[in-house]
């Protein structure tokens, strides 16, 4: 196994989330709402439920940058930025009530339509329960093909001001499909005949990986959707991400990058963020000839 510096986006995303997790308790007690209607409780369930989901995808990405595992942090960086998308969308376009009943209908209808009745009363009866243009509008995005929203991701990502976004998300879905590794194949020449090793991952890969997680994915979806369950958002312990601009809802916020500012500029010579040179490694483990 050999090794390459860790990039500074990695330890700066690993800060922002210890800091997140290790106050998300706090923070979502102190601001639970006292007698919440259904429509709030609709709201706060999925909003809260897509956030600590994409915590937890962010979580992952550092682990499996840690240990060397770039496609893999790839495929769940993919899994982060379109629940972000769901999140940021759901909180911001339209009505964020109605946005939270299609999208719980959504689910529920997706689950009872794979899983035996016997196993699904419970979901059919919640969905049965909503208001009849909720479970309509539900029942035509499924049909349809499309996401809850009733629009696919791609116009979804548009909504919400991302740039790149099909450049960038047919690239991390390469990684998710098994199909990021050809083109970093190499042949060897051995003492039985001709082989093939993948060559190891560039530093750069590894910090685009976590740039994008925190300048797409993480800091959006902090600064944006999580006021309603953490009230005034505490600010992150690191320097904002590169380029950051004000927030629609906060136009004097400086410090919070909305998704407009968070579009990917490639795979090499990313803006390192922290300045100073990386210290600690990340463990390469493609195979290598010896």
């Amino acid at each position: 196994m050999s090794t390459i510096p860790a990039p500074p986006s990695l330890r700066l995303l690993e800060t922002d989330l210890a800091f997140i997790m290790g106050n998300h308790e706090a923070q979502v007690t102190a601001h639970a709402p006292h007698n919440p209607t259904p429509d709030e409780v609709f709201y706060l369930r999925a909003a809260i439920s897509l956030w600590l989901t994409l915590v937890e995808h962010c979580d992952a990405i550092t682990l499996l940058l840690r240990h060397g595992f770039l496609d893999s942090a790839s495929s769940v960086n993919r899994s982060a930025y379109e629940t972000a998308i769901h999140l940021v969308y759901l909180v911001t376009v339209g009505n964020k009530y109605e946005n939270a009943r299609v999208y719980d209908a959504r689910l529920k209808l997706e689950y009872i339509s794979v899983v035996p009745p016997v196993y699904s009363v419970e979901n059919r009866q919640e969905f049965n329960s909503q208001p009849a243009d909720v479970r309509e509008r539900a029942m035509k995005s499924k049909k349809d093909r499309r996401e809850w929203s009733g629009q696919t991701l791609a116009e979804m990502a548009e909504a919400i001001n991302i740039r790149g976004h099909r450049g960038f998300f047919a690239a991390q879905s390469w990684a998710t499909h098994g199909h990021s590794g050809l083109h970093v194949m190499q042949p060897v020449e051995g003492p039985e005949g001709m082989t093939f090793w993948r060559q190891d991952p560039h530093v750069e890969d590894f910090e685009m990986v976590a740039m994008h997680t925190r300048r797409t994915v993480l800091w959006p979806a902090y600064h944006v959707a999580t006021k309603d369950f953490y009230g005034p958002v505490p600010p992150l312990p690191t320097p904002p991400p590169p380029n950051p601009t004000a927030t629609p809802e906060r136009p004097s916020d400086t410090s919070a990058p909305s998704p407009c500012s968070a579009c990917v500029n490639g795979p090499k010579g990313q803006p390192q963020e922290g300045g100073s040179s990386p210290s600690g490694v990340v463990p390469s483990v493609s195979p290598r000839a010896r």
